[in-house]
């Protein structure tokens, strides 16, 4: 039975590149498409409408990340067009957060924790809700994470080590919290058998073809080993580029 792999916190019409890597590896692939809906109908039903298919296989879902029926209706879609979800990706990118959020101003202060945190929680616990539901599931969290002003001051050797601008402080301020809310979501499950987590860290001058490559690599490579991971290995972030070794513990007792 292949795999069907959500990836969510990019949008697919800007950066393809996860989704079409994990098509080559075989898997029927879900992305989505930012939507965004104004305050006066955010609470509104939305419709089958939503749903898209590219010409590569891709099928596409609007998702307004600001909304928690949106998160719910996205993943209900999904599943009635195509089938129960094996696989969550959730991206953080803080370089696109950053173009969204260049500057730090009270009037966007609200909408950037909408989109930029409170939409990962949303989608987050409809996607294990789901997994329980349907016995079981992966999600990989990845972090594509630029140095902020503040580290840059720091450390200035990191001026050196990315192809990007300084993120801004919103923007920061998101990747810090995506970052806590991945390891203490995958500490949560800790005793789960059938829910695993799995936390990516990847500089942001690799591609997203190349990230996709190697993660759905590393996922094949830890599934054949059938080994459990211990409790510090699951809430660490695994490298671009890192390869499990024969000792590595996946599967959770």
């Amino acid at each position: 039975m292949n795999t069907t792999t959500l990836i969510a916190g990019i949008d697919y019409t800007a950066f393809p590149g996860l989704a079409d890597a994990a098509l080559q590896a075989s898997r029927s692939v879900l992305a989505t498409i930012n939507k965004k809906i104004s305050s006066s109908t955010e609470n509104t039903e939305e419709s089958d409408d939503d749903q898209q298919d590219t010409g590569n296989h891709v099928r596409l879902f609007e998702w307004n990340r600001s909304s928690p029926l949106s998160a719910r209706t996205l993943i209900l879609h999904a599943e009635n067009n195509i089938g129960p979800i094996h696989e969550g990706v959730l991206v953080f990118d803080t370089y696109a957060a950053t173009l969204d959020f260049p500057a730090f101003s009270a009037d966007v202060c609200s909408r950037s924790v909408d989109e930029l945190i409170a939409g990962y929680l949303f989608l987050t616990a409809e996607l294990l809700a789901r997994f329980s539901r349907n016995g079981g599931g992966r999600l990989v969290f990845m972090l594509r994470e630029q140095p902020s002003l503040a580290e840059t001051i720091l450390m200035p050797s990191l001026k050196n080590k990315t192809d990007f601008s300084n993120a801004s402080v919103l923007s920061s301020v998101a990747a810090g919290a995506f970052k806590a809310f991945a390891e203490n979501t995958a500490a949560s499950y800790l005793s789960q058998q059938n829910i695993h987590c799995i936390l990516t860290a990847v500089d942001p001058s690799i591609s997203y073809s190349a990230a996709g490559s190697w993660i759905f690599d590393y996922i094949g490579e830890l599934e054949s080993q059938k080994n459990n991971r211990s409790p510090k290995q699951i809430v660490q972030w695994i490298k671009y580029g890192s390869r499990p070794s024969s000792g590595f513990q996946f599967f959770k007792r």
